[in-house]
């Protein structure tokens, strides 16, 4: 039932990104962004984001709760690359990956909540689960320390004229932080839960 439900959600989450790229228009906003402009499909929300993301989350929840944080840390350090890297390609706008992000979360969020009502019983909470707030933290620092470096110290060449020079270091700070907070609140939400049946065996055995 656990991994029903979490693949579930991940379905449902990119089926709904395509739904959604299908019945929600992107307009052009000017020529620096002309390879969007020039796409023949509407770019709101990612596909890959909403993928990454909702491939993370659902790893996060069918894991046992004391391996939750060491997922969600992994998981969200390619989480936010993915979609940071799709508008490193040209491929979406920031909104775009952002959106991405939030539909998984709220896909697998609603899974978890389900069966966290329905079969969620009360674990210990491992040493590194306690630690999750410090070190996501601590990744979103260095994020935005290195987006900054890179910003000031590489050639501004390939940036369109009339796009402000801090405009692309902040979309990516921006995404990057969304993956962190995301992943790293779902997986803190549940370090303490444990999927399983609620009726304990005794009862089970005496009925």
């Amino acid at each position: 039932r656990l991994a029903l439900l979490a693949g579930g959600a991940f379905f449902a989450a990119v089926v709904s990104a395509e739904l959604l790229k299908a019945v929600l228009p992107r307009p052009s906003y000017g020529t620096e962004l002309a390879i969007l402009a020039s796409k023949d499909y509407d770019t709101y929300p990612s596909g890959h984001a909403t993928i990454a993301t909702g491939f993370v989350l659902a790893l996060v929840m069918v894991n046992n709760n004391r391996w939750r944080p060491l997922v969600a840390l992994l998981g969200l350090l390619w989480s936010s690359a993915v979609a940071t890297g799709v508008v490193a390609a040209g491929w979406h706008r920031p909104s775009d990956a952002i959106g991405g992000i939030a539909l998984a979360t709220g896909w697998l969020s609603l899974s978890a909540a389900f069966l966290s009502r329905e079969r969620g019983l009360a674990a210990e909470p491992g040493r590194l689960a306690r630690a999750l707030p410090a070190l996501a933290a601590t990744l979103a620092t260095l994020v935005v320390v290195t987006a900054v470096v890179l910003a000031l110290t590489s050639s501004q060449a390939r940036q369109p004229a009339d796009v402000a020079w801090w405009a692309f270091p902040i979309g990516q700070i921006t995404i990057d932080l969304t993956a962190i907070a995301a992943v790293g609140t779902y997986a803190w939400l549940l370090k303490d839960v444990r999927f399983g049946d609620p009726t304990p065996r005794s009862e089970e055995s005496d009925a």
